[in-house]
């Protein structure tokens, strides 16, 4: 299957949101790859298979109060109050990613990211980066079932952390971290950050970048960058304008993927891998 009909699902879901965002006069920013493809190709990256964007944390609050009113029926706002980010998906697909091949519990779907307030001091964001990767390491170990851990230390520490998980329940670590990272608002902030990342300390830029907007051609429509856009692409990607080696143009988070059948229908069949109008990909990075 061709990233061009996956990218015309993401495109679709993208127009919603935008529709919401700008009735609501909520603020948003294209991020990473989507980012890059605005600038560099008015557009997806031509090998690109997701869409991507942020929000300061209270334009991403307010969102999430709408766009479960406002979404068409085929689009939800998916295991809303578990997630570190927001995901908008289309419920009439399937897709699989290569990190969870045997979760069939999703459509195809864009990521909505809250931009937060980081400390201005590098050692306090060192570790407050550690603390945001200590939390999503046992907030996956949580969600994880015991075969998933391959080395015998992870499947006692899963076996030990089993009863405590139980009784915390599934929001016990995104409350964790929500409290941590929501104690410095973006506006008030110098710095911001994907404090959803593992790599928080290297993902820190400065508020300024994202303080307002520029509108790029994208597709038959437009996305806003943030204002700084160079600067946030050279601190994220380095040399961002050049076309990698074409080895290096491949889909990189789909495992399987499925158009035409809902994520619903394989979950009470339990089938797994190709389907009747399904495609395996598989991909290594941008």
């Amino acid at each position: 299957m061709q990233n061009r009909e996956l990218q015309d699902k993401l495109f679709e879901i993208f127009i919603y949101v935008r529709e919401i965002c700008e009735k609501h006069g909520l603020r948003y920013f294209a991020i990473g790859g989507t980012c890059i493809g605005a600038v560099r190709h008015h557009g997806f990256i031509p090998w690109d298979d997701d869409l991507d964007i942020a929000m300061p944390d209270r334009d991403y609050e307010e969102f999430l109060r709408i766009a479960p009113k406002e979404l068409p029926e085929h689009l939800a706002v998916m295991d809303f109050g578990e997630n570190i980010c927001a995901r908008i998906h289309n419920v009439n697909t399937t897709l699989v990613e290569v990190w969870n091949p045997d979760k069939y519990n999703s459509g195809v779907f864009i990521d909505i990211m809250p931009f937060y307030g980081v400390p201005e001091r590098r050692r306090q964001q060192i570790w407050l980066g550690y603390k945001v990767r200590f939390l999503l390491k046992l907030y996956q170990k949580q969600k994880s079932r015991l075969c998933d851990n391959r080395r015998i230390a992870g499947k006692l520490l899963w076996l030990i952390m089993k009863p405590f998980h139980c009784l915390a329940g599934q929001d016990f670590y995104p409350n964790l971290w929500t409290c941590m990272v929501s104690k410095r608002d973006f506006d008030s902030s110098r710095y911001t950050g994907f404090t959803w990342s593992y790599h928080l300390e290297k993902r820190i830029f400065e508020r300024a970048w994202f303080d307002s907007y520029e509108e790029f051609p994208f597709e038959s429509t437009t996305i806003r960058c943030p204002a700084g856009w160079d600067a946030y692409l050279t601190k994220h990607f380095g040399d961002y304008r050049t076309i990698p080696p074409q080895s290096e143009q491949v889909s990189k988070h789909i495992y399987f993927l499925d158009l035409n059948v809902s994520y619903k229908k394989y979950q009470k069949k339990g089938r797994k891998g190709e389907g009747q109008h399904g495609n395996r990909l598989y991909g290594r990075g941008l």
